[in-house]
């Protein structure tokens, strides 16, 4: 899949849906709107703990050796990377160089993860196999996916959902209106230490029963940065059968259901204010879980653009119903952080005199 397509596409509305699209509320981390195009046709609604299994992938140029194909040999992938992928993990593992020299200077090492050859998708090892037997060519590409590196990232998300029946253009009875707008917490986790963790070890990390219980009790506590890291938010959410052509061609959703297109626009007193797309794809869609394939391309500004993508899974736990409560503690807070300021007297300045020295009636001339 193209991401500049993403970037470039306008936000357009889907035909005969109805769309939320408001500024953040007061109170409100950044600005962020959604547009909805086709029929969702399920409850999404509530305040939603988004987990992140993530790893780098990336593109390689391999040359075709005289007695073999490929510089390595590959296995089947193991049960520790099940984790990484929504249902079914797909590809190969590189479990030996032919040369322990040549990862230095082509940059694949063993468990490394091949899924595609060119641009056949890599299933298992006989799909594998069969991908190697159309290169014709002295070189071809393979599609890494670095396990070696992977992390966890965690968001809060909120999704408002409102659906209405009524009669159709064919005379049925049928959803008739739905709305839907996505709001993604900038506040900080209080498993944010365990999650940056995960940069360093790259193993996994699970939130447990008992992480999960704490935050949902007080989820609309969650500080938010001074200042924030984002400072606004895009959100498409797009039913399967309105893909375009770009998300269509994206392996990653196959077999989804709906895609949530999230561009967000880094705050440029933050960091370097860069740009990000994330792409949820969801496989499985209950009243407690949301799960399937998520796609994350962070692109830099400075010194120069660069695309940097990760790929993985997410899973989505529903803390509980849909609400404003985090605004309106905030609000509460400003509004109190006011009152104090108002009641504390503002010194003068030391260097201010209370009386200023009488005028002089004869000044002296300055000379020219």
């Amino acid at each position: 899949m193209n991401r500049r397509i993403i970037f470039s596409r306008s936000l357009s509305l889907g035909l005969g849906i109805a769309v939320l699209a408001a500024a953040a509320p007061a109170g409100a981390s950044f600005f962020q709107k959604t547009t909805v195009e086709g029929t969702i046709g399920k409850d999404i609604g509530g305040v939603w703990l988004a987990v992140h299994q993530m790893m780098p992938m990336f593109r390689v140029r391999l040359d075709r050796g005289a007695d073999r194909v490929a510089p390595f040999d590959v296995g089947p992938i193991g049960d520790e990377y099940e984790a990484l992928f929504p249902g079914k993990p797909q590809g190969v593992v590189i479990t030996k160089m032919a040369d322990p020299t040549i990862s230095a200077r082509i940059g694949v090492f063993e468990g490394d993860i091949v899924s595609k050859i060119n641009t056949i998708p890599v299933i298992d090892v006989a799909s594998y196999e069969k991908a190697l037997t159309t290169i014709d060519a002295k070189w071809f590409l393979a599609t890494i996916k670095r396990t070696g590196m992977r992390y966890t990232t965690a968001k809060l998300v909120k999704v408002e959902y409102a659906a209405k029946e009524g009669t159709l253009e064919d005379g049925t009875t049928g959803l008739a209106e739905e709305k839907i707008q996505f709001q993604f917490s900038d506040g900080k986790l209080p498993f944010a230490a365990e999650l940056d963790k995960t940069r360093e070890s790259h193993v996994a990390f699970v939130p447990d029963d008992k992480a999960i219980a704490a935050l949902a009790a007080d989820w609309w506590k969650l500080p938010i940065p001074k200042p924030g890291t984002f400072v606004n938010g895009e959100h498409r959410v797009v039913a399967e059968s309105n893909y375009d052509a770009a998300l269509r061609e994206d392996d990653n959703l196959d077999d989804t259901s709906f895609a949530v297109v999230s561009q967000f626009q880094g705050n440029p007193m933050v960091g370097s204010g860069g740009k990000s797309i994330a792409v949820y794809g969801a496989r499985e869609i209950g009243p407690k879980k949301i799960a399937g394939t998520y796609v994350e391309t962070t692109l830099a500004q400075a010194p120069f653009p660069i695309s940097i993508e990760f790929t993985g899974s997410f899973t989505m736990t529903r803390l509980g119903d849909f609400s404003n409560k985090d605004l309106e503690y905030r609000t509460q807070e400003a509004s109190s952080e006011k009152k104090e300021l108002e009641k504390k007297d503002v010194p003068v300045a030391p260097d201010v005199p209370a009386v200023l020295p009488p005028k002089e009636e004869n000044p002296p001339k300055i000379a020219e």
